[in-house]
């Protein structure tokens, strides 16, 4: 993002800014449809709930659900974490929002 952000400003145009969201769980990917019409997707629960996750992130931040975190344990440095309502979710879930990961 620093390049193309540095290519921007040079050409007078804005910066690009973005957040990401992460979480896990099972879902189908490859090719969806039949021989006359696929394409390459993915569904399934858990791309939904990326999605809302991601919306959620600030720009330059990447954010992470409790299985997430969980997974990862300790190599995770949390900056702050937060609890929300995502859409179509019943439950409110925590959220968090990543310092840095350490590798393993």
């Amino acid at each position: 993002m620093q390049t193309s952000n540095a290519e921007n400003r040079a050409e007078g145009l804005p910066e690009l800014r973005m957040g990401i969201g992460v979480h896990a769980g099972e879902v189908v990917v490859g090719n969806i449809g039949s021989e006359s019409r696929a394409k390459y997707g993915i569904v399934g629960s858990p791309v939904n709930m990326t999605q809302r996750i991601q919306s959620h992130a600030e720009a330059s931040e990447v954010v992470v659900t409790e299985r997430i975190r969980g997974l990862m344990g300790d190599r995770l440095q949390i900056k702050r974490q937060f609890e929300t309502q995502l859409k179509g979710i019943q439950e409110r879930v925590t959220l968090y929002v990543i310092e840095r990961c350490r590798d393993s």
